[in-house]
């Protein structure tokens, strides 16, 4: 919302096309992960049905982790995209007001001082606005 907020429209299908797909593999991880759990359960308890009953244990048990583990990983990619998007956002909208003329320059000078004779400065002044 915070890009609509900010009139940046050419950044919504990146947002939330990327949100869409964090979200998908998410939906993707913990559907193979449930059925993993269930054959796996099943290879343990053989009263239980198995959905996979071709696949040994082992393997089972392998899929069943790493599904897990990337499920766990498309929950950080959600929470760190979105963290970067409103952050993106919020940025832009204190940027909004920031003057970039052209009336920007670079003073150098350079200073001495009366009680130090010994010393010599130098200080850049930087003028952004008028």
């Amino acid at each position: 919302m915070g890009q609509i907020y900010n009139k940046k429209y050419w950044k919504l299908p990146l947002v939330y096309g990327a949100l869409g797909g964090v979200i998908y593999m998410i939906d993707y991880n913990t559907c193979r992960y449930n059925l993993l759990r269930r054959s796996y359960e099943a290879k343990l308890d053989s009263t239980l049905e198995d959905p996979l009953p071709q696949i040994p244990e082992a393997a089972v048990k392998s899929l069943r982790d790493r599904a897990d583990k990337n499920r766990q990983l498309a929950w950080i990619g959600l929470i760190g995209f979105y963290l970067i998007s409103a952050g993106d956002a919020f940025v832009d909208t204190h940027l909004k007001d920031f003057n970039v003329d052209d009336n920007i320059s670079i003073v150098p000078s350079i200073q001495t001082n009366q009680y130090q004779p010994n010393t010599i400065g130098l200080s850049i002044r930087v003028q952004l606005s008028k």
